[in-house]
């Protein structure tokens, strides 16, 4: 019990370090090297069986290895970070294994309610901290993420480091549109009104914030993500209900120009605007020419495949770093090697908590996931934040609709 004291502490804390922006940017820089492998010593050191035996852990492993020898060929391009060398293997294995690490340990203990109860706490505590925070530089510098997550402060910039200060990265930038989905699970299934108000009040959070950081993959996500839960919600209200939302979303989809002009006045000096004109050119009949944000992307995504095809088994270097897609780029700089293991562990994270879950909160997981699977494919950011939601954050929130009294535990007379 001692040594899941421990490690439930550790994920905490990690949980902590993850999801609440100020806490990174209080800590020493080499802290963000350290934690992640001590975060896979401590799970290996004290329930080794539950990560050996885990697949989505072989499988990690294994991909682990591809990449190592993937690295000892060519120059992994398609990654995006370090050198392409050995310190872009390191850095890619800091994402993925910790996080899948701690999943394998969290899944042989779902019903471990102490540590569900502080794991929701700390995950809530520290979206509200981080959104809050930034909540102001984003309302006045709207579409601001890119810059200020990416920037690097130099003397020339010295005036900019309190705006840094405190802000997600660029990848936590994406992964919060992920959150709106169990966020609004939560709220629908509360059956106290604290619960209720308090869940409904970090959904809309969630959502304010994704709509002004302007990020066009997140603010569709969330959107469709919405429309479907509508959709779900309103089977409870009959057949006139979800007549009347069909219509709704086929009137929405016959005026899609209407509702991208719409989009347009909105996010007017964003990074949305040159694809939304875009988009509006080829949905007008402008697709004989190039449009600059859809075709660089799929030219990326081409080179990607250009890797693979110059060396199927092992990958190859390839222009374009990072390829605008996760699971493209694997395919690319690692070949089957690294891309099959990487497959294999996305998928047996999914089914591993599928089959744990309660059923009330499937199809938010499944929803959750079809988001997930678009920004694996679509962009080149997922990185620690990204497997550590997937491993444990998704399923610590679904396993919460089994324990409805988590986040404000029910006294004696309920």
């Amino acid at each position: 019990m001692k040594q899941y004291g421990i490690i439930n502490w550790t994920i905490a804390l990690y949980l902590a370090y993850i999801l609440c922006s100020i806490f990174p940017s209080v800590l020493p820089k080499p802290v963000a090297g350290i934690f992640p492998i001590l975060v896979l010593l401590i799970c290996c050191t004290f329930r080794l069986k539950s990560c050996i035996f885990n697949p989505a852990f072989i499988c990690g492993c294994l991909y682990s290895l591809g990449l190592v020898l993937a690295s000892q060929n060519h120059v992994l391009t398609g990654l995006g970070y370090g050198t392409g060398g050995l310190d872009t293997v390191f850095i890619d294995l800091g994402f993925t294994l910790p996080a899948v690490a701690m999943g394998a340990v969290f899944s042989n203990r779902p019903n471990d309610i102490r540590a569900i109860r502080w794991w929701d706490i700390i995950i809530c505590l520290a979206i509200i901290i981080s959104i809050c925070w930034m909540l102001p530089t984003i309302l006045k510098y709207r579409s601001s993420a890119r810059y200020i997550a990416t920037m690097v402060v130099n003397p020339k910039n010295t005036d900019l480091v309190n705006l840094k200060f405190g802000y997600w990265n660029y990848t936590m930038c994406h992964i919060i549109a992920l959150f709106f989905v169990p966020f609004a699970g939560l709220f629908k299934q509360s059956d106290k009104t604290k619960r209720k108000i308090f869940y409904g009040a970090i959904m809309i959070l969630t959502a304010v914030f994704v709509l002004y950081i302007a990020i066009t993959t997140t603010v569709i996500i969330m959107i469709l993500a919405a429309l479907a839960i509508l959709f779900h919600w309103n089977k409870h209200y009959g057949l006139l209900g979800s007549a009347i939302l069909l219509v709704s979303v086929i009137l929405l989809i016959i005026n899609i120009e209407s509702v991208v002009d719409f989009m347009m006045v909105n996010y007017r000096n964003t990074d949305m605007y040159p694809k939304l004109l875009d988009f509006k050119d080829i949905i007008n009949g402008g697709g004989s020419h190039r449009h600059i944000t859809l075709d660089a992307r799929a030219d990326y995504q081409f080179g990607a495949i250009q890797g693979f095809l110059k060396n199927p088994f092992i990958g190859s270097s390839y222009q374009g770093s990072g390829g605008h897609s996760i699971l493209l780029n694997r395919l690319g700089t690692t070949g089957i090697i690294g891309f099959i293991p990487f497959a294999l562990m996305v998928f047996f994270i999914f089914r591993q908590w599928y089959k744990l879950i309660p059923a009330q909160s499937k199809f938010y997981y499944n929803l959750t996931w079809v988001g997930i699977l678009v920004i694996l494919y679509n962009k080149n950011c997922f990185g620690g934040e990204g497997f550590t939601f997937i491993s444990v954050i998704l399923p610590c929130l679904c396993l919460t609709f089994n324990y409805p009294a988590t986040v404000f535990p029910a006294n004696k007379k309920n």
